[in-house]
């Protein structure tokens, strides 16, 4: 079995935060590059294997919180905890 991670490219952050959100560590990251802002969620397989999710953005997300609201599921963005 490989250690090499495996990648699942979600084509929008509403589907990559639903993800998150109900993970048993719902942390949301970001890393830009090369111009472009990627933003992530990492997770292990059973087997010990390194598991990526993301998404591609051209813009950052100029806040530090994403919020999902899981009654109407919508995302909003906050500064606040």
């Amino acid at each position: 079995m490989s250690d090499e991670p495996l990648y699942v490219k979600f084509s929008s952050l509403d589907d990559l935060v639903r993800l998150v959100a109900f993970s048993a560590t719902p942390f949301l990251q970001h890393a830009e590059v090369e111009g472009k802002h990627v933003y992530f969620y990492h997770s292990m397989l059973f087997g010990g294997r390194p598991m990526v999710y993301f998404t591609l953005r051209r813009e950052r997300i100029d806040k530090k919180y994403v919020v999902y609201n899981r009654f109407n599921d919508s995302l909003s963005f906050s500064d606040k905890l």
